[in-house]
């Protein structure tokens, strides 16, 4: 349960930039994208989508019993948006966005060795 609250947080502390200045942690994104510019076209980017239910089923894992098939999709899905950012701040010569990844980066592969060796 520690593990997936740390996916999580470190997930929601992921750091973008983008243009000329702007700059936003994951959290902050999600904040405008749900609660300040809450609009249906937001909603369904398919990348704002399959993030969302991914993290709506890590929570809802977090309380309850999931399916552990389901749960490793949503880390999967997660994990595959963190690495599109890596190689975005890497191809970008942004360090911080690359190095904001690590954590959950980390803790992803924490996750599927624990999964692995459980079997």
């Amino acid at each position: 349960m520690k593990l997936k609250f740390f996916l999580l947080i470190s997930f929601f502390l992921c750091y973008l930039e983008w243009g000329h200045g702007h700059s936003a942690f994951l959290f902050q994104v999600a904040y405008t994208i749900f609660f300040e510019k809450l609009s249906v076209t937001n909603f369904f980017h398919p990348l704002v989508f399959g993030s969302f239910l991914a993290l709506l089923v890590l929570i809802i894992s977090l309380f309850a019993n999931i399916h552990q098939k389901i749960e490793r999709i949503a880390i999967i899905l997660l994990t595959l948006l963190v690495v599109f950012f890596l190689f975005i701040g890497v191809i970008s010569l942004q360090y911080k966005v690359a190095l904001s990844t690590f954590p959950y980066l980390f803790f992803a592969n924490y996750y599927f060795k624990n999964a692995s060796k459980a079997k």
